[in-house]
């Protein structure tokens, strides 16, 4: 669940049976060591990189949450130039992130400096009918 600055996330196990007090007792389990394994994957998990006139910025994953929405709509895999084109417009003063989804399939655009940094997934995996999010820092003028 997203907040600010933060993300937060709800484990709830339900049970009800013969078995009660033995279910409990693994769920206690099965939390705290999900607790050392989700710990521990955040710290270790790879953060983007950018690079900047020679020298390296790292970007944590809650940057993401505190991008703005530049745009969000549904579009047509015909009209998907069009809308790339523009958001390696906006790449140039800061990194863009481009999220593509037909609704089963899922792909993620990296921009900056108007040029692709990274990807994950194939455009070609998508179907016809898209939902496109952009997400991007508003640069002060």
């Amino acid at each position: 669940m997203p907040t600010a600055g933060r993300t937060v996330v709800r484990l709830t196990f339900f049970y009800h049976g013969p078995f009660e007090r033995i279910a409990k007792r693994q769920t206690e389990e099965f939390y705290k060591r999900g607790v050392e394994i989700f710990k521990r994957d955040l710290e270790s998990s790879p953060k983007l990189t950018y690079g900047t006139g020679g020298s390296q910025q790292r970007r944590s994953d809650s940057d993401l949450l505190e991008m703005k929405t530049l745009l969000a709509k549904k579009v047509d895999k015909s009209e998907l130039d069009d809308v790339l084109e523009e958001a390696m417009i906006w790449s140039v003063n800061s990194p863009v992130k481009v999220i593509l989804t037909d609704g089963v399939n899922k792909v993620e655009l990296i921009l900056r400096d108007g040029d692709l940094e990274e990807s994950k997934g194939e455009i070609s995996s998508l179907g016809e009918k898209l939902t496109v999010l952009v997400k991007g820092k508003v640069m002060e003028s």
